[in-house]
């Protein structure tokens, strides 16, 4: 099927094109609205600006495709294969990528609030600012990708594969990282204001300059974890976990190093004796 009978039969009022090849072709700033392109071949299609909105996309092949400024909104791209896409500030607002191939792909500054992706793959993707807040990611790979300066409020990234990923700047309060990998990640800058990191796994990560304010790190993994000038007022610790943790001139809180709570111990040591007590805690263990 070529692009124009694709649009003549829309126009016409069928809906319906499971299956259909179009690879190649040329369908930018279509009406597609609601048209259900289920296990569509779209490969390398051309659909900058196209209307998606609510279209079904369930298992298309999308590699390569250009979606550059298209409407996804509630579009259901459950399982689709995109990798190498171009959503570069797509619309994919609510739009459903349960365990999508995203490998790859470009969502440069696109909008993916409230978006649904989980257990999709997005290694090595480009997502430098985009918004993900309260996006769904649980389970999600982001290893290696570019999340510099992307919205991430309030997304749930419990489970998520983020090692080595490039958060610099990026801003994550209130998000649920519980047992979230973020081994080796680039966190320089990041906001992760009562952000949950439980049991996250944070070695080698570098958050420096990070605002980790009123975060929970209980029992994450700290090892190798670069804190230095790191803001960590009323952060929730686990001693036993910051063996080799560089906490060069953080912004810690008084009260929370005195708090029974986070430390179970009863402390009385002014910020600037933080390092030197955490070590002999840490020999002690």
């Amino acid at each position: 099927m070529n692009a124009a009978k694709l649009l003549r039969l829309y126009a016409s009022g069928k809906r319906s094109f499971c299956e259909a090849d179009l690879s190649n072709a040329d369908l930018s700033g279509a009406d597609l609205n609601g048209a259900s392109l289920r296990r569509a071949i779209l490969n390398k299609v051309k659909l900058n600006g196209t209307d998606l909105s609510r279209a079904d996309l369930r298992r298309a092949y999308l590699n390569g495709a250009d979606l550059c400024a298209a409407h996804l909104v509630e579009a259901d791209l459950c399982a689709a294969h995109l990798r190498r896409a171009i959503l570069t500030a797509a619309d994919l607002s609510k739009t459903n990528l349960r365990e999508a191939d995203l490998h790859k792909a470009k969502l440069i500054e696109a909008n993916l609030w409230k978006a649904r992706l989980l257990k999709a793959k997005l290694s090595e993707a480009d997502l430098y600012k985009a918004n993900l807040s309260e996006a769904d990611l649980r389970g999600v790979i982001l290893t290696e990708a570019n999340l510099s300066g992307a919205n991430l409020i309030e997304a749930n990234l419990s489970f998520a594969n983020m090692s080595f990923a490039n958060l610099h700047t990026t801003v994550m309060s209130g998000a649920n990282l519980l047992k979230a990998d973020l081994r080796g990640a680039d966190l320089r800058g990041a906001i992760l204001t009562e952000a949950d990191l439980r049991g996250a796994d944070l070695r080698g990560a570098d958050l420096t300059d990070a605002d980790l304010s009123q975060a929970n790190l209980s029992e994450a993994n700290l090892n190798y974890t670069d804190l230095s000038q790191a803001n960590t007022e009323g952060v929730i610790f686990s001693i036993p976990n910051l063996a080799e943790v560089n906490l060069n001139t953080s912004v810690l809180d008084e009260e929370l190093m005195a708090s029974a709570t986070t430390f179970n111990l009863q402390l009385e040591l002014p910020p600037a004796d933080l390092v030197a007590f955490l070590e002999r805690q840490v020999d002690n263990t």
